[in-house]
């Protein structure tokens, strides 16, 4: 399992995922906001997956109407749209819509994190976070799954330390923005866990149906994660 280690002047992270690049209703107007918004603050962050939404012509997802891009091109757009904070990512996944691509294309995000000398895990992987003497293990996986209410995201979380073990545990996929901390009892002392699943950037009833609209579920906020380290806190940057 590969893992990153950090140790620097930071005590925050921000969490992006499911920016889906290329999405009819991406939004591109508060990705933009939120890039500048780590750019001018300096700090590291992380990248959960599905950078682009990487639906080809034989896909069947694909639906004429969108207007789509290439994948290629909807790759290029993505490399220089987060290009100016790529020397503060210190840890990038790919995600399920990037694997499809990567198997029949081959794995555009490996090469780009290539070129922007950006630790590449693939679907998940950990961050080791130091800070002065202490350390925290950070759990990163894109996430899989669904569910159509907001517990099973919750759900799906607490499964994680059943055989991983970290510190905090942080997922997306799903596009729902959830946040909580627990707590592990042994014979001599209490540890804490926390939990985060990022939400994403693609609205809902905005004027496009996708599939949102067609399976009937409730529109998410659009956003990103904040953890702040030592005291260890999760919130939500969205709108």
């Amino acid at each position: 399992m590969k893992t990153v280690k950090y140790k620097g002047e930071f005590d925050h992270l921000y969490v992006m995922g499911d920016t889906h690049l290329d999405h009819p209703n991406t939004d591109l107007k508060l990705l933009k906001e939120h890039i500048d918004l780590i750019k001018n603050s300096g700090a590291p962050w992380v990248h959960l997956g599905d950078w682009v939404d990487a639906i080809s012509h034989d896909d069947k997802r694909f639906d004429i109407k969108d207007g789509r891009e290439g994948v290629v091109e909807s790759y290029l757009k993505m490399e220089k749209l987060f290009k100016p904070i790529a020397p503060q990512c210190i840890a990038a996944l790919r995600g399920n819509h990037g694997s499809k691509w990567s198997k029949k294309e081959g794995d555009m995000i490996r090469i780009i994190c290539s070129g922007w000398d950006v630790p590449y895990l693939g679907y998940c992987g950990f961050v080791v976070w130091f800070v002065g003497n202490k350390s925290y293990k950070i759990w990163l996986h894109h996430g899989a799954g669904g569910g159509r209410k907001r517990g099973a995201k919750t759900i799906r979380l607490e499964e994680w330390p059943m055989f991983v073990e970290a510190d905090v545990y942080l997922q997306g996929h799903t596009h729902t923005w959830v946040c909580f901390n627990d707590e592990k009892i042994t014979h001599n002392k209490v540890k804490k866990r926390w939990y985060g699943n990022a939400p994403g950037y693609i609205r809902s009833y905005r004027g496009h149906d996708n599939y949102i609209e067609e399976l009937g579920l409730r529109p998410q906020c659009a956003g990103m994660l904040r953890v702040d380290m030592d005291p260890i806190k999760i919130s939500a940057v969205i709108e």
